[in-house]
């Protein structure tokens, strides 16, 4: 399952408050770092959520395949 819009999404939201708050590079560094420390463990997370939900969906249509 493709979870890339999801994560392009919040990066966009996180991107909007960054301009909330003026251009204050002291918010836009710490923004940033929060990116990019939380990066691989949202696509995780993400990656976690899409087999979780085929594994319902799954778990509801035997008869059928879910990737």
């Amino acid at each position: 399952m493709d979870t890339s819009m999801a994560l392009t999404r919040l990066e966009a939201a996180v991107e909007q408050q960054i301009l909330v708050s003026g251009g204050d590079p002291d918010v836009e560094a710490a923004a940033a770092a929060i990116l990019g420390a939380l990066a691989a463990p949202l696509r995780e997370t993400a990656q976690e959520l899409a087999e979780q939900a085929a594994a319902e969906v799954a778990a509801q249509l035997p008869a059928h395949e879910i990737d």
